[in-house]
């Protein structure tokens, strides 16, 4: 292979990768929009006006920062998955919102605790047939206690998915999940 080729090869795999890897950015007014998530959107009547467009992938974040569309949005399709077959708050951990994320695992590990504690305390009091009736009541509150717990947990699980399904979640940074039908 002549020494051309080679040249011919090598420049366009350079170009080839960086046109996969590297960030173009257009100046768009006062701001820097970024090549592959923007575009920039000149006012037809006063061409001064300049504003950066994001794709539906992309958002600003910070709000106010200068390098527009520069943070790639969560998927809700996978926060509503997460949440839907992983019921401890997994669609909020995805998200990065902790603020639902951490009580809604701790109520989860609560519950189980509370299954759990009903099972021996049960199967310790059907053991002792010296005090029948206390042992009924405290098997009796410990169910009433454990079932109230579980349908609100079941509840709040219910919401959370319909409230992933229709989109009304943001992440942890506020900005809006990247819609499944988009």
């Amino acid at each position: 292979m002549s020494m051309s080729i080679k040249l011919l090869i090598v420049i366009l795999i350079s170009q080839l990768l960086c046109f996969t890897f590297c960030t173009f950015n257009i100046t768009c007014g006062d701001y820097t929009c970024l090549n592959l998530n923007s575009t920039c959107l000149v006012d037809n009547i006063n061409k001064e006006n300049k504003t950066c467009i994001c794709s539906d992938q992309f958002a600003t974040f910070p709000q106010n920062s200068l390098i527009q569309c520069n943070y790639q949005r969560k998927s809700q399709m996978t926060a509503f998955l997460l949440e839907f077959f992983i019921t401890f708050g997994a669609g909020h951990f995805y998200v990065e919102f902790y603020q639902f994320a951490v009580p809604k695992m701790f109520f989860w590990i609560i519950g189980l605790f509370l299954f759990i504690a009903y099972r021996i305390i049960s199967k310790q009091n059907n053991t002792d047939e010296d005090d029948e009736d206390n042992a009924d009541t405290t098997n009796l509150i410990l169910a009433l206690i454990s079932c109230i717990f579980c349908y609100g947990m079941l509840v709040w699980q219910i919401a959370d998915v319909i409230l992933f399904g229709v989109n009304y979640y943001t992440d942890g940074n506020l900005i809006g999940l990247h819609a499944w039908n988009n």
